[in-house]
């Protein structure tokens, strides 16, 4: 691989280092990748070793289309209320891991200006992968794509606690990781994606106790229900009292208020992006960590098992 520039550009004040961990009034981001603040050329340097790896996925460049449909989907009210239900009760199950999201079609196809076709239905399926499980995913995607992303995902995890270190504190949900792949048989080149995520709801919502005991899901049959991306309906497995879950109640499980709020303060934090004025992420979650997904980590296709 070509090493990606290590520059550094002015974007933060008042963060934590990534490498030291001090406060500083001023910090300075990796000019390839955006994401990672140091206090100055030394801590980016002793850091360079771990940084590598994220760093080049992360500045690499990315189909727009593709791009354009990972954000509809990771920004869509509905599947993100589907989404955190399901992680929230797998993570009381099983502790920490990663939800893997089975596409029916490649991302690009999500995309708004996409219309539905009564013939080819958009699909989301999920799994999930214990925490104890990742260590041979990791494995896997460094015997497909080489020693470079070795522990790949824990990598990842690492990232996520740097960028949200206070987050138990602002926001009562989770980081999470979320896998996104198409399903087997597409005929169209896609390479899945590793994307840090924040679990939209926190731990007490009432949709987490309404899907438990009113809805009367168990954790696998909720794993096991699909999500319909052209009506916005939960499909439950087989064997469960209700042939679909409304989409009226999908889209409510994430208060417009909240939803509403938190897309205004990503369309801030994107325009001061693009002016170059410095942007303080105490504060935008779970934005911060879904947007996270337009330079997310490109992961070889043979890498993640069915």
């Amino acid at each position: 691989m070509t090493r990606v520039s290590t520059g550094l550009r002015a974007l933060t004040r008042n963060a934590k280092c990534a490498k030291c961990k001090v406060v500083f009034e001023r910090l300075s981001t990796c000019s390839a990748c955006g994401y990672v603040a140091y206090c100055g050329r030394d801590c980016q340097r002793a850091d360079w070793a771990f940084h590598a790896p994220l760093c080049r996925s992360l500045a690499a460049s990315y189909d727009a289309d593709t791009n354009d449909g990972h954000k509809e989907l990771v920004f869509d009210r509905s599947l993100g209320g589907f989404l955190s239900i399901v992680q929230r009760r797998m993570f009381l199950a099983h502790g920490h891991g990663a939800l893997v999201a089975t596409l029916s079609t490649v991302p690009s196809d999500f995309r708004p200006a996409i219309p539905a076709d009564p013939n080819h239905k958009r699909i989301i399926t999920l799994r999930f992968v214990p925490q104890d499980a990742i260590p041979a995913l990791d494995s896997a995607i460094a015997a497909a794509s080489g020693e470079g992303n070795k522990n790949l995902i824990e990598n990842v995890s690492r990232m996520s606690e740097q960028l949200f270190t206070d987050v138990g504190g602002r926001y009562a949900g989770q980081v999470y990781t979320l896998v996104t792949r198409t399903a087997p048989g597409v005929h169209f080149s896609y390479n899945p994606k590793v994307t840090i995520m924040i679990n939209w709801l926190s731990p007490t919502h009432p949709a987490h106790s309404a899907f438990a005991s009113e809805l009367r899901f168990s954790d696998e049959q909720l794993v096991r229900t699909a999500f319909n991306w052209d009506t916005k309906e939960m499909i439950p497995p087989r064997g469960f009292p209700m042939r679909v879950i409304p989409a009226h109640v999908v889209l409510n499980i994430i208060g417009e208020q909240f939803y509403t709020e938190c897309m205004r303060k990503l369309r801030r934090r994107e325009s001061r992006l693009k002016r170059g004025v410095p942007v303080h992420e105490n504060g935008l979650y779970p934005p911060f960590a879904q947007s996270f997904t337009l330079h997310s980590i490109v992961v070889p296709e043979d890498s993640i098992p069915t």
